[in-house]
């Protein structure tokens, strides 16, 4: 059994992978940890060097970094911009058991999530999960702010010694999945495309994309180039994210903006 919790900027999701003839374990594990989690201490405070790992592990994923860095920079110190991961420093320090459970109080309910299965009986499935929450007491849910991302726009600059590659993320702000502009958001970035500069071609890799003709094929500067179209409820992010040797970097930013102008 393997199993593991992903955090995103508008959801939280717990997936097991198991054995189909586990699925009564399966289905009380993730709606006690859910509901009825009992955050020990020991096992709060043990997350704290967790928390720094995962710090490290985001700035090795150059690509996943320059994503968060991103976001922070376009919705400044508001919703999206949050930090997916909890500062180090003053922000640990209301890394807590009863913090946590408070959180959770007022966003986790049965009304607010969904239980999805892959290769299971569906029958089955509910079956254990109705006895899984046979002893759970619904709390009406707390009110809570729902406050709109603000798109505050601007630049972050970060510089390593230590890498030849410049990564570089041009972003603008569009307007989410409810938008009537959702599906040509969705061709524009299609249409563009990207990939890396050294590819073993074939069928479907989108080797005759806008941005592989013009850009990579064009300048073996470019390392890569690739459209990006980040959507959630009521904003989001399109636009380009390029790398190429530190030395290009001015370069780099003409050429994805020249791409962009054609559309």
């Amino acid at each position: 059994m393997n199993g593991g919790c992903q955090a995103g900027r508008e959801h939280m999701m717990y997936n097991l992978e198991l054995l189909r003839e586990y699925t009564p374990v399966a289905s009380t594990l993730v709606v006690g940890n859910v509901l009825f989690p009992r955050l020990l201490p020991w096992e709060v405070n043990a997350c704290h060097k967790e928390i720094r790992k995962a710090h490290e592990r985001l700035k090795a994923d150059t690509d996943q970094y320059v994503s968060e860095l991103l976001h922070q920079t376009a919705y400044h110190n508001n919703t999206l911009g949050n930090a997916l991961l909890a500062n180090e420093g003053r922000a640990l320090e209301h890394f807590t058991g009863d913090n946590i459970r408070e959180y959770m109080m007022k966003h986790f309910s049965a009304e607010r999530s969904v239980f999805v299965g892959i290769n299971v009986d569906h029958d089955e499935l509910c079956k254990w999960l109705m006895r899984s929450f046979a002893e759970y007491v619904a709390i009406p849910n707390l009110p809570r702010e729902e406050p709109k991302p603000i798109y505050t726009g601007g630049y972050k600059l970060e510089e390593n010694a230590d890498m030849p590659v410049c990564n570089i993320a041009i972003g603008f702000e569009t307007e989410g999945w409810n938008s009537a502009d959702l599906v040509p958001v969705t061709v524009l970035q299609t249409l563009l495309s990207g990939g890396g500069s050294f590819s073993t071609g074939g069928p479907g890799k989108g080797m005759h994309s806008r941005l592989y003709l013009n850009v990579l094929n064009q300048n073996p500067n470019v390392e890569s180039c690739m459209a990006f179209n980040t959507q959630y409820s009521d904003s989001g992010l399109f636009g380009m994210y390029i790398t190429g040797y530190g030395q290009e970097a001015p370069r780099l930013v003409d050429i994805a903006l020249n791409e962009l102008h054609k559309l």
